[in-house]
């Protein structure tokens, strides 16, 4: 699912649990936290959100009230997690599994709706993807099995493909499950893989050198993006 369509889904349920309450109570006004981390990604999403919630007709200053919490780093997450908590927002929007994680552990109660986790079992947010537990749902776009896909796309693309180097990100979630998934498929495909794992940006150069000497004839890459920093 794309971001804005994700968004706009977001909004929709809003209108349509608060919409009548709105109408009956038009002096109420709406709380809604954002927690994410990472400026660089987080901006653009929450431009976004605003965007669609005031489609929908939720404006803010008039009936809504929308606190946007976005931190620098995993400290500051902490704390703007909790202070999102101890202002008891009526549902909390996180955004990537960094923020979902963190405040999820801060309560069991505020509705708690997450995009962009990575896989939500993997990282502990879920233990049924189907049936989301607890206080907490969303949407993930990661699943183990999306890695065995990619290296199968790429052996129709370049048929003769039989080593292929993994570039990814361990520190992400996802990012070893995905690795082990297509390393699994290149088992059935009669190929071989090459894990290379990189933690930051910086990283990549060098690690796309080690791809080059390593003879690979193609290669299977996610998690590059500078917002998938460690």
């Amino acid at each position: 699912m794309k971001r804005r369509e994700f968004i706009t889904l977001l909004g929709g349920v809003a209108a349509a649990t608060w919409a009548p309450t709105a109408r009956a109570q038009g002096d109420r006004v709406r709380r809604v936290a954002a927690l994410a981390l990472a400026p660089s990604t987080a901006l653009a999403v929450m431009a976004v959100l605003r965007e669609e919630l005031q489609k929908l007709g939720w404006r803010e200053g008039y009936n809504l009230r929308l606190d946007v919490r976005i931190a620098d780093d995993a400290a500051a997450l902490q704390v703007a997690s909790e202070e999102v908590v101890k202002s008891a927002p009526e549902v909390i929007f996180a955004l990537a599994g960094p923020a979902t994680q963190v405040v999820q552990t801060r309560t069991h109660t505020i509705p708690i709706v997450f995009v962009g986790s990575g896989n939500p079992a993997e990282g502990g947010l879920v233990r049924n993807v189907a049936k989301p537990e607890g206080n907490i749902t969303g949407f993930a776009n990661i699943f183990p099995t999306l890695g065995g896909k990619w290296l199968e796309l790429l052996k129709e693309i370049a048929p003769r493909v039989t080593r292929a180097a993994i570039l990814f990100n361990p520190n992400r979630f996802g990012g070893g499950v995905m690795a082990a998934s297509i390393e699994s498929a290149a088992t059935q495909l009669g190929a071989t893989t090459v894990r290379t794992p990189f933690r930051n940006s910086a990283e990549i150069k060098a690690r796309l050198e080690v791809v080059a000497l390593s003879r690979a004839h193609g290669m299977t890459a996610f998690q590059t993006c500078r917002s998938c920093d460690s």
